[in-house]
């Protein structure tokens, strides 16, 4: 029995894609056991933290600026 994701691939290529084009367009849903989600979130998390560690004074000043602009804007259209 074929998977949710190889009845995905199998359709798009009878509409005449190739591998290629189907790599660069499509974004295929991983499909994880809990275990396995759990593992890459706490990576995810640790990854971000890092990069939050890491960000000048400047990103997080344009940080809080666009988040501003966007609730402004969010506020405008309310």
């Amino acid at each position: 029995m074929k998977s949710k994701n190889e009845k995905i691939y199998d359709k798009l290529k009878k509409q005449g894609l190739t591998d290629e084009d189907i790599a660069e367009a499509f974004l295929f849903p991983v499909e994880m056991t809990s275990e396995e989600k759990k593992e890459s979130d706490a990576e995810l998390r640790k990854e971000l933290a890092k990069r939050r560690a890491n960000m000048t004074q400047e990103d997080k000043d344009e940080g809080e600026r666009l988040r501003q602009k966007f609730l402004k804007e969010d506020n405008e259209k309310n």
